[in-house]
């Protein structure tokens, strides 16, 4: 399982997520981020990252900046750009590129 924090310009495309896959991503928080919208952290399988479409808006999101935080077995990423958490989704086996 793999925890993405999205800051509040990804809200929509989050909830899309959550709502076209049920089954491989579940929203653990949601916090309002000073009037600007709410952040949200989902968790993702690794199964359902393996899905083209779900891998692409993820790359896409990342790409954007539109995250805060990628946290992978307990550890807690951040300040990498997108290329760097690209090479860590593929470091756990997962083809990150689009």
């Amino acid at each position: 399982m793999i925890q993405i924090d999205f800051d509040s310009r990804a809200t929509e495309t989050a909830r899309r997520l959550l709502s076209e896959h049920p089954d491989g991503v579940q929203q653990v928080a949601a916090r309002h981020s000073g009037g600007a919208g709410t952040d949200l952290a989902l968790i993702l399988s690794l199964a359902t990252l393996a899905i083209p479409e779900v891998r692409k808006i993820i790359v896409e999101l990342i790409h954007a900046g539109k995250y805060r935080s990628v946290t992978i077995k307990g550890k807690k990423i951040t300040g990498y750009g997108a290329e760097d958490v690209k090479r860590i989704l593929a470091g756990l086996g997962e083809d990150a590129e689009t």
